[in-house]
C-alpha cells in the first residue's frame, strides 16, 4: 500500500474547547467497540488532530492516514476515532453520516497501492 485516507461526511459538530478529531489503529479483534474500550485520551497512530473548526457541516472531508501497513489485506481493520484534549469543559463532538444515512456518503477507507 502506498497511501490511505478516511473519507467522512460531517453532519453535526460542537467545538467549544477548540478540539480536534483523532484516529488510532485499533486491534480488529476488539470489534465491536464497547464501553470498556472508551478512553479519555484516544491515540493518534492513524492521524493526528484534525481541527473541528475546519470541518464544515454537510461536507465530505478526507483525512490522510499514517501507517497504511496497519490495514489488513486478508481480514478486518479497525480504526477508532476520538476527540482530542482530555476532559472537556463544554460540548465537543463530531457527528458523521453512517451507512443508513439517506443523503450523505457513509464513511469510507480509501486505499491506494501499486501492483508489481
Amino acid at each position: 500500500m502506498t497511501s490511505a485516507k478516511l473519507r467522512l461526511s460531517v453532519i453535526g459538530k460542537a467545538d467549544s474547547d477548540d478540539r480536534g478529531v483523532v484516529g488510532e489503529w485499533y486491534g480488529a479483534g476488539n470489534w465491536p467497540i464497547d464501553s470498556g474500550d472508551w478512553t479519555l485520551n484516544p491515540g493518534t497512530t492513524a492521524f493526528g488532530a484534525a481541527d473541528l473548526t475546519g470541518l464544515a457541516i454537510n461536507t465530505t472531508v478526507e483525512l490522510p492516514l499514517s501507517g497504511p501497513g496497519n490495514i489488513s489485506l486478508a481480514g478486518p481493520t479497525a480504526l477508532r476515532l476520538g476527540i482530542s484534549g482530555g476532559e472537556p469543559t463544554a460540548d465537543n463532538y463530531l457527528q458523521l453520516a453512517t451507512l443508513e444515512h439517506t443523503t450523505r456518503t457513509e464513511p469510507q477507507l480509501v486505499v491506494s497501492y501499486t501492483t508489481p
